[in-house]
């Protein structure tokens, strides 16, 4: 394989990986955990305020977001409103 093509399939490949200073989805789930057991479920979705809300849905995403790119505020939206359907908050 020439270098050039190995160098342009390195400048491709970070992109798709986590962001090395960002948090992982696991640090995101036991950073906003109000109950100890290191999942964020619906009794921790309770005791939630919606600013908090809106940071962990935020948070959890850009955890999965490529290199980069920030975290569409529209799939934010979509992201806590589901998951406000799942915990039966309205």
């Amino acid at each position: 394989m020439p270098c050039s093509a190995l160098l342009l399939i390195l400048a491709l490949i970070p992109p798709l990986l986590p962001a090395a200073a960002g948090e992982t989805p696991a640090q995101v789930e036991r950073r906003f955990d109000r109950s100890g057991d290191g999942v964020v479920d619906a009794e921790d979705w309770k005791r939630l305020s919606m600013r908090d809300r809106r940071a962990y849905a935020e948070a959890f995403l850009a955890a999965f977001a490529p290199v980069g790119r920030g975290v569409d505020p529209y799939r934010v939206t979509l992201y806590l409103n589901a998951l406000n359907t799942l915990y039966h908050i309205e």
